[in-house]
């Protein structure tokens, strides 16, 4: 479903989406970013190294996830560039130490942080692709009618409570 919505991003929605993938699950070092996808959603990872034009996939063995590199300087720069003012919190600034000397070595100005979560972008569903889990819970329940009662239930980790806090707001 996210490849197919994907496809129907615009620029900013794009941005949108991988500030919260990064903010999710990603790491920036001086070189590269890098952020991994579970192998059941490694479409979702090709239909991104289409769209961004300079990235690759690493398929560990024995593994289930996929793991996403850019590491081109052209790369590096378009996803800065798309994500620039799409983050959310204080986590891009504490996880991402070489931020600075990133941001200075492609000449870029970094745009204040919007501090909240929209649900009119798509940051959250770059987040939850990072970071989030359904669980769905079919128990039997003889005070219902159908005798069954189904729980849904959504939820996100993170090491860091600032974007959860973003979230619940």
């Amino acid at each position: 479903m996210v490849q197919k919505l994907l496809n129907d991003y615009t620029a900013e929605q794009l941005g949108y989406y991988l500030a919260g993938l990064i903010e999710g699950d990603g790491c920036f070092s001086k070189q590269d970013l890098s952020f991994v996808f579970h192998s059941k959603d490694v479409t979702i990872a090709k239909r991104l190294i289409q769209l961004l034009n300079v990235s690759s996939l690493t398929f560990p063995k024995k593994v289930i996830y996929v793991g996403f590199l850019i590491s081109c300087k052209q790369g590096f720069k378009k996803v800065l560039m798309l994500t620039n003012g799409k983050w959310v919190g204080k986590s891009f600034e504490t996880k991402h130490t070489s931020k600075t000397s990133v941001i200075q070595r492609l000449n870029l100005e970094f745009l204040p942080l919007t501090g909240k979560v929209s649900f009119d972008n798509a940051w959250l569903t770059g987040f939850f692709d990072a970071d989030g889990c359904i669980l769905i819970t079919v128990c039997q329940d003889s005070t219902y009618a159908v005798q069954k009662l189904i729980d849904v239930t959504l939820s996100f980790s993170q090491k860091q409570p600032f974007l959860l806090d973003c979230i619940v707001r």
